[in-house]
């Protein structure tokens, strides 16, 4: 998850996966290998941006 905070308001960014029920501290649970989540929070760190809207 990744928030976004601009003079004019906040953003919250996120990635969602759907699947079965699972146990966020036991990551062998997960419906995702750790690596692709590690992944998607570089992506969300270094890909999103907030636009002015115009």
């Amino acid at each position: 998850m990744q928030f976004k905070r601009t003079p004019k308001g906040l953003a919250m960014v996120y990635q969602k996966w759907r699947g079965k029920a699972f146990n966020p501290g036991m990551p062998a649970s997960w419906p995702v290998a750790t690596d692709i989540v590690q992944t998607a929070v570089l992506q969300l760190k270094t890909d999103v941006a907030l636009l002015a809207a115009d």
